[in-house]
């Protein structure tokens, strides 16, 4: 079953640069970044160490994302081949990059509602913080290996194999 999973991975992947990034030039992608730019504004007007952590780590996490999303429509036509190399990774980096901004918005809730129910609130709250330091750094690094690493996936011949 694993090649099942494998290629319906590659299917979503290749769907997400050619249909959903490509074809509209990036424009859903950058309003999604607009949003995740106005999440990170009410984050940097809290202070407690969770919402410090989502901060430091989403503002260059939607950079990245910026920057791959502009890889994409800028080298769909000159270097599909690199484009679609990093496909994977660019799924990848847009799911850890998205699920962390609507953990932010559920954290700044969490915060607010804590005094409810300390015990679930202050789940969502560390759940958050863990997302942030643990799962959300890896978007600039997925981010890297789509802007350069066609080049390396391109490399080896179908004889090479």
């Amino acid at each position: 079953i694993l090649p099942i999973y494998e290629g319906t991975t590659a299917i979503q992947a290749n769907d997400l640069v050619g249909r959903k990034t490509y074809k509209d030039k990036g424009h859903i992608a950058k309003y999604l970044a607009d949003l995740i730019t106005s999440t990170e504004q009410a984050l940097a007007l809290r202070s407690s160490a969770a919402c410090r952590s989502m901060l430091s780590n989403l503002t260059p996490a939607r950079l990245a994302y910026l920057e791959v999303v502009d890889f994409v429509v800028q080298s769909h036509k000159t270097s599909i081949k690199d484009v679609y190399a990093g496909s994977v990774p660019y799924l990848m980096l847009s799911g850890y990059l998205l699920c962390a901004w609507q953990m932010a918005q559920a954290m700044m809730i969490a915060e607010d509602s804590v005094d409810e129910d300390p015990h679930f609130y202050g789940a969502k709250v560390a759940t958050a913080h863990f997302y942030a330091e643990h799962l959300l750094t890896l978007v600039p690094t997925l981010a890297k290996s789509v802007l350069v690493g066609g080049v390396s996936v391109n490399a080896l011949k179908a004889e090479q194999f």
